[in-house]
This record gives C-alpha cells, structure tokens and sequence, in this order.
C-alpha cells in the first residue's frame, strides 16, 4: 500500500510540474507549440518538395490570372502560392517568389501592361528558383599515397 502511495505522490508531483512547464516561462513563448520542434506535432507527415508538376501548374495558374485578369485564376494562384509557403523545406528565394505571387496576382480594372508583366516575370522564375536541390553524394577526403607521416612532407607530391 505504501508503494501504490508513493507512486500516485509522483505522478501527482509530476502532473503539478507539467502544468507549471506548460503555462509557466518555460513555453510561453510558445516556441514548442509553434512547430519549431517538429516532433511534437503528432500525426502530422513531414513536409515534401514540390515537384516540377506542382511548379508547373501554379506557372499556369499564374499566366492565366495573368491572362485573362478574372477572379478564378487569380485566387487560385494566391492560394496555391500562399499554401507552399508553409513548407519549411524551400529556400527564402523561392519563398520570395512565392510571396511576390501572392501580392501581383489580384484582379486590376485595367490589365496593364506593367501588371502582367509583374506576373509573367514572377511566373517564369518560379520554375528557376523553386529547383529542389540535387542530393550529390560527397566522396569522403582522398588520403595521400604513401609512408608520409602526419606533419612531415609528402615527398612523392614535391
């Protein structure tokens, strides 16, 4: 019986210090709850690169708002655009991209010349900028041929 006691004492004492972590100084800045520690999302995939596909169709999606200067392309660019931004694996340049989309891509009275140029300008870097970046295999350092010992001059490369 003693024992039973002692252990609910501990999980009492350790129910009171999780919830002086949870809303004590430790967390408030809610950098743990914000996602910057990827492990506590629960049930959550993580995230992937988009592929050349899924650059492809925001490209067209752009040039169409571009195009035709009406809501449907417009919004769905936006969103499309605002929907990758979330991901944590593209580069601040591609994200830039992304963002510039979200602001140039909006419906105009008038479909400028300097408006589908912002567009179609943003549209074709964003194939460039957006590349995921090549997974080379590094080749681990070469080692000097030879009975050179460490701190002596490799004879053989003089």
């Amino acid at each position: 019986m003693a024992a039973l006691l002692q252990q609910v004492s501990r999980v009492r004492v350790s129910g009171r210090l999780a919830a002086a972590l949870l809303g004590g100084s430790l967390l408030t800045g809610g950098w743990l709850a914000d996602g910057l520690v990827p492990a506590v999302r629960a049930g959550q995939e993580p995230p992937r690169f988009p592929t050349p596909a899924q650059w492809r169709e925001l490209q067209l999606q752009a040039l169409a708002c571009s195009r035709e200067n009406s809501d449907a392309p417009c919004l769905e660019t936006r969103r499309t655009a605002d929907d990758h931004l979330d991901n944590i694996l593209l580069t601040s340049s591609c994200k830039d991209v992304l963002w510039e989309l979200t602001q140039v891509a909006t419906v105009q009275a008038n479909n400028s010349f300097q408006r589908r140029d912002r567009i179609d300008a943003a549209a074709a870097r964003l194939p460039l900028v957006c590349r995921q970046p090549d997974k080379r295999r590094q080749q681990p350092p070469r080692r000097p041929s030879g009975p050179a010992q460490p701190g002596a001059l490799n004879p053989a490369a003089g």
